[in-house]
């Protein structure tokens, strides 16, 4: 009866934030004097046009990352914060586990706080004590019921809650990520209550970052991204393709910091990257532009692989923690509102009155003196004849870099400018064309690892008549990863070039926890392996199959050794050493939720009966 029935109807939903230049502003705002504070702020949409139809006695799942806008949308639902546009129509009462600390009085009694929320509902008298004992039972608090909340733990006031706003069996419930303060005994209990809820009728809207609990309770879910909505469907379907980009954003993270390691940018691992900003801008010939330039997407590479992109008017470009982001004021820097045509989410750099002319971005890159190694690529509609320069600030003065490519054709097109070389402008009249260049299943065709730089690399050393010229990361179909899972087949392939004729080196690949504990080491002589004579240019496989170190990050350290005896802990003489420059991770098993150790190490058992 409940599937026919929608409990909630989202359309054309969409929430902006002012971001005020000064105190005063939203001040004024705040009074009604709105046309005061005209481009005095900038805008952040948190949502961005969300349309969702959820049916009666469904189990949503809404996932995403921090500050996808999961939240924003619940508050919106549950009637706690106004939307900028768009309609919600709720059909039936809602319940609202959302902050700690929201609901319940501080200075009042757990006992004193569940009487008051029964109260607000209609429940008093006998049927209230009825409840207090239920909720009571529930929460499981029956030392702690007379003590104020303000003292309860986390846990404790999450169970309080949880236990009182389930008592009254609501038509709709909503829980954001209060469950998360709770210990794993009363989230299994948690969610045995809501699936009886759910067979009631009771709608339940579940926000986690523990994707097993809203696997365990959720038939449905909702991937949410920068304030869109990216996927909705079957649970295993959204959470699995959620995880794969969360796989495939961590691949790129490793992936950037693989290249830095190999540049010596880092020092070490823990104590992270220091990036400095390098300023960038769009300006032309004359100041602001006279025409509207489109711009989708600025990209930075370096070594010839993209390390970083930002996706213009999705909600979060202009956010400072990006390693790419713009510089938004609309009194001084002309880039506009966001526009969504063609298919194309974008900006345009446009004369809107910025009194600097030019529409800025920065850039983070972690040493300055490296600039050189890193390349910037621009998508944007060619739509004008008006020439659009590309230049960079080197704390002197604006370096330029080169000029958008301009053929007046309509078509969206990219840029790309070597910084501190002469400026290379490369454009593809057909994008689509462009994309289907690039992308191939062949093993042979994947994205090579860039050859590693070895000049001013502390962390490379040895004599060098043998080196290691490139390290891959393989899986079973050849194609390079840095995330792999426990249990699955991996090969480290080292390629070398001999510069003369050796005999029989020993070759190494080590895994150290990031507090520099040895995990595993694979020593090519310990396992008989005999390389005998190399010359000239190879590769060396180290084939893992399966995989039993456990779920972690780790640093890979790789060498050829000239000999390496194995009852001595002496370092031996090294042709050639990378030390912790390679960072991969390994995961669980997917649906492995318990903890297995550094070691998934294979068991075999048995078992005899007393007879």
């Amino acid at each position: 009866m409940y599937k026919n029935q929608d409990a909630i109807t989202i359309s054309g939903l969409s929430k902006m934030y002012k971001i005020f230049n000064k105190p005063k502003y939203r001040i004024l705002d705040l009074l009604g004097f709105g046309k005061l504070t005209k481009n005095k702020y900038n805008e952040f949409w948190a949502l961005k046009d969300i349309n969702i139809n959820i049916k009666k006695g469904s189990k949503v799942a809404l996932v995403g990352r921090n500050g996808a806008g999961k939240s924003t949308l619940l508050k919106i639902i549950s009637g706690n914060l106004a939307p900028t546009s768009g309609k919600v129509k709720i059909n039936g009462n809602v319940s609202a586990l959302m902050d700690l600390g929201t609901g319940f009085h501080p200075e009042f009694s757990g006992r004193e706080n569940i009487f008051a929320s029964l109260a607000y509902s209609g429940v008093v008298g006998k049927a209230a004590e009825e409840k207090f004992e239920e909720i009571l039972d529930f929460s499981e608090l029956e030392d702690f019921i007379d003590n104020p909340v303000k003292t309860y733990s986390a846990g404790m006031y999450a169970r309080l809650a949880f236990a009182t706003s389930t008592a009254i069996v609501p038509e709709i419930l909503i829980i954001d990520e209060i469950l998360g303060a709770g210990d794993a005994y009363f989230i299994n209990k948690s969610i045995d209550r809501m699936k009886k809820l759910t067979e009631g009728g009771t709608t339940v809207l579940f926000v986690s970052h523990d994707i097993t609990s809203v696997q365990k309770l959720c038939s449905e879910a909702i991937w949410i991204d920068k304030g869109t909505v990216v996927m909705e469907g079957h649970i295993l379907d959204v959470t699995a393709e959620y995880l794969a980009s969360i796989r495939k954003q961590e691949e790129k993270r490793l992936k950037a910091r693989n290249l830095r390691l190999k540049h010596n940018d880092l020092k070490t691992l823990e104590e992270g990257i220091n990036n400095e900003i390098v300023y960038c801008h769009l300006v032309t010939e004359n100041g602001a532009p006279m025409d509207k330039h489109p711009i989708s997407k600025i990209s930075l590479t370096m070594d010839e692989n993209e390390v970083e992109i930002l996706e213009l008017g999705r909600g979060f470009d202009n956010n400072a923690e990006n390693n790419i982001f713009l510089l938004i004021d609309k009194e001084t820097i002309n880039w506009s509102d966001i526009y969504n045509k063609e298919d194309k989410v974008y900006r345009n750099f446009e004369d809107i009155g910025g009194t600097y002319q030019h529409a800025s971005f920065a850039i983070k890159v972690n040493n300055l003196e490296d600039l050189s190694k890193y390349s910037l690529s621009i998508e944007y509609k060619d739509s004008s004849n008006e020439a659009v320069k590309v230049e960079y600030y080197d704390g002197k003065e604006y370096i330029f870099l080169g000029h958008l490519e301009t053929q007046n054709d309509g078509t969206w097109k990219q840029s790309t400018f070597a910084f501190g070389k002469k400026a290379e402008s490369h454009y593809q009249k057909d994008q689509d064309d462009q994309n289907n260049s690039v992308i191939s299943n062949d093993a042979d065709d994947a994205e090579e690892s860039p050859v590693i730089d070895r000049e001013n690399n502390s962390k490379i050393y040895g004599s060098g008549e043998i080196i290691l010229t490139k390290v891959q990361f393989l899986d079973s179909q050849n194609e390079e990863k840095l995330i792999f899972t426990s249990g699955e087949y991996k090969k480290v392939r080292l390629h070398y070039k001999a510069n003369e004729r050796i005999f029989n080196p020993v070759f190494v690949a080590a895994y150290y926890l990031l507090d520099g504990t040895c995990a595993t080491q694979a020593i090519s002589n310990k396992d008989h392996f005999e390389v005998a004579t190399v010359s000239g240019e190879g590769f060396v496989d180290i084939v893992f199959d399966p995989l039993l170190l456990g779920a972690g990050n780790y640093l890979v350290s790789v060498a050829i050794f000239k000999e390496l005896n194995l009852l001595d802990n002496i370092e031996p003489s090294a042709y050639d050493l990378h030390d912790k420059m390679y960072e991969v991770k390994i995961e669980q098993p997917f649906g492995m939720n318990v903890n297995l150790g550094l070691v998934n190490h294979p068991i075999r058992w048995g078992i005899k009966h007393d007879k």
